[in-house]
């Protein structure tokens, strides 16, 4: 029996041992497990901490632009992280999930307008960060923060590991996302994390998109600025050209008769807001119009409107800025680009955002058979596609006082629509008797009281469809 009664306390013992030790390799399991978990969550989050600098950096210095954006799930399709992807410094990961009392490691802007490393707790706003030695805030674009757990608390550095500053206690409570949400709204991506901070990163294929708007429309302002030379002068066009890409006409090229080649360009954004030039007493001005109202105003510099068919004034030439919130405007320069200005309408800066037009706004058509009807931003001008009128006649005459002399006048692409109107000058009078469309005499008759000096009289010759050319005959007192 006492036999017995020791196997039998033998097997309970072992029974006994067998149990605390499946409990304790148990919890050696699941400790070893957490430590694995916490080790891999402060890697995410000193990753995480390293995009953030980059992110402050793209906003400061305003020279990446984002690539691609890729949300990554768990096993039950939550989002846990953001890949971002730059086009000069590479991919970052923001992870998405962090513990209840987690200290969140943020930037915020200080009131020099530079950013700052903050801690939030929870879900509050975050307070700057100061280093316990000089009391200064760490500026995020200086260095990555580092983040560890020792003794069950947060710690961070600031230099790379040298010096830890403590955070808060590391209990492990579930809760709380580090970023809130992503997305991709009019070619910027917006990132809006657990403090409320927002910021906004341009992407590449946005930027390209909005230079070549931008490109295009100066190229098509200075086109439209030689228009009105040529419209001025005897210049016509010798041919016409279409500009192809991608199996599409985006636009014309025009062959002028002085040697220039002037291109305009299809399609131009719709949201970008239209520079052109309207008329106003016979003298064009530059205008902008709202591409949404349709509204329009005239560009002014110093409160005074600006001509556009003045050759000494520089031609309006559109640029890009990114404000301080990083979403790029439109810009407007009046010296040939060395000073640039916020393009506005109605007092409001305008968002340069891309667009993919419906109809294109510059067109080449013929008007007549004679021109080409030119249209950029909805302005209108007609091009002869033949010589401009020559009017031969004699440049002088000499007169007395109380003369009449008659010059004959001989105008060689003259038709059935041209028209001929003389102006005279300090009394005297002018007037044509036409033979036919192209030959005739101009009547000149002096005052009586013309004893001297010189005066003048203008022909203005019209072909009827919107050309008009000049010949200033020069009136000399004499025999």
């Amino acid at each position: 029996m006492k036999r017995f009664f020791r196997i039998f306390a033998l097997l309970l013992t072992i029974t006994f041992a067998g149990g605390c030790l499946d409990r304790f390799d148990s919890e050696l399991t699941m400790l070893d497990r957490r430590i694995r978990t916490l080790e891999e969550y402060v890697a995410n989050y000193n990753s995480t901490l390293e995009g953030l600098r980059v992110i402050v950096e793209n906003i400061v210095e305003k020279s990446d632009f984002v690539q691609d954006v890729k949300p990554v799930f768990d096993a039950e399709g939550e989002i846990i992280s953001y890949e971002i992807t730059f086009e000069k410094s590479g991919k970052i990961t923001l992870t998405n999930g962090t513990d209840g009392d987690t200290p969140i490691l943020c930037f915020k802007q200080g009131d020099d307008g530079l950013f700052y490393w903050a801690v939030s707790y929870g879900d509050g706003e975050g307070d700057f960060i100061l280093l316990p030695d000089t009391g200064q805030k760490v500026a995020a674009t200086a260095i990555s923060p580092r983040v560890k757990i020792l003794d069950g608390n947060w710690y961070v550095s600031y230099n790379e590991g040298r010096d830890w500053v403590y955070l808060g206690p590391a209990t492990g409570k579930s809760g709380t996302a580090f970023v809130f949400d992503v997305t991709t709204e009019n070619g910027y991506v917006k990132i809006t994390f657990l403090d409320g901070v927002q910021v906004n990163l341009p992407t590449a294929d946005m930027y390209r998109q909005i230079v070549t708007d931008m490109d295009n429309a100066n190229n098509n302002l200075e086109s439209l600025k030689s228009l009105y030379d040529v419209y001025n002068a005897l210049v016509y066009a010798k041919s016409i050209s279409s500009i192809i890409s991608g199996g599409k006409v985006i636009g014309y090229r025009l062959y002028l008769s002085d040697g220039r080649t002037l291109a305009f360009y299809n399609g131009t954004n719709r949201k970008m807001p239209q520079i052109t030039a309207a008329a106003d007493g016979g003298v064009y001005y530059w205008i902008v119009t709202d591409p949404d109202a349709g509204t329009f105003e005239w560009l002014r510099v110093d409160g005074e409107r600006v001509r556009a068919d003045a050759p000494q004034v520089f031609i309006p030439k559109i640029g890009l800025e990114r404000d301080d919130d990083n979403i790029y405007y439109w810009t407007v320069s009046y010296d040939g680009g060395k000073t640039y200005e916020w393009l506005t309408v109605d007092g409001e800066k305008v968002v340069a955002q891309t667009d993919v037009p419906e109809n294109p706004v510059s067109a080449v058509t013929e008007y007549g058979s004679r021109y080409y009807q030119i249209t950029v931003n909805g302005e209108s001008v007609l091009i002869p596609r033949f010589p401009g009128f020559t009017i031969n006649i004699e440049p002088s005459v000499q007169m007395v006082g109380g003369e009449t002399v008659s010059l004959n006048y001989y105008i060689a692409e003259a038709d059935e629509n041209t028209q001929i109107l003389p102006v005279a000058e300090n009394g005297f009078t002018a007037w044509i008797q036409a033979e036919n469309y192209r030959r005739g005499k101009l009547v000149i008759t002096s005052p009586s009281t013309f004893t001297g000096g010189t005066s003048r009289v203008t022909l203005l010759v019209s072909d009827g469809a919107g050309t008009l050319n000049s010949t200033i005959i020069t009136i000399g007192y004499g025999k």
